[in-house]
């Protein structure tokens, strides 16, 4: 069962609920923010509520989880496991950061501890992040987190791994 909270040394990880859409918007809203990710910049809060929507049923599935990440109680960015295979143990997960929040070690706790959950609570045996090949800063992290690069593709991504420990 996936959790629906965690903390870290300095953060609060919840799964996201509608009651957050003001303050994924406000990230989600954001052209530095959402430049490496898979959605373009969001116009609208309906468009932060319809993807809280979407992330609040994977949960009840039991398929996927995106958590809001608070730093001394304000949303500072979102993380999460976008798909869950429970028959091969493994996840891709996806984090972002609002602008303020940059290199500040926010990224680093935040995959700290999505690998402390999938290999330690959930007992998943891999991680896979698929990473712009752009985005420096995203392949730094998930280098220092352990992660290991395994492809490069024609799409401008660069795939990283990190295995369970044995």
């Amino acid at each position: 069962m996936i959790p629906n909270n965690r903390h870290s040394d300095r953060l609060t990880f919840t799964a996201l609920q509608q009651k957050d859409a003001v303050a994924a918007y406000q990230i989600w809203s954001d052209p530095l923010v959402t430049k490496f990710m898979n959605i373009e910049p969001f116009k609208e809060i309906t468009q932060a509520e319809a993807m809280i929507a979407f992330f609040e049923a994977s949960l009840q599935r039991n398929e996927a989880v995106r958590y809001g990440v608070f730093y001394q109680g304000q949303m500072i960015g979102s993380c999460g496991f976008n798909e869950i295979n429970w028959e091969t143990g493994t996840t891709e997960i996806g984090y972002e950061l609002a602008q303020t929040c940059f290199r500040q070690g926010f990224g680093t706790e935040m995959l700290k501890t999505l690998s402390e959950i999938a290999f330690n609570q959930l007992q998943l045996k891999e991680i896979i992040a698929e990473v712009e090949q752009e985005n420096r800063a995203s392949q730094q992290l998930l280098l220092k987190q352990g992660f290991k690069l395994i492809s490069a593709s024609e799409k401008q991504l660069t795939v990283y791994q990190k295995l369970k420990a044995e």
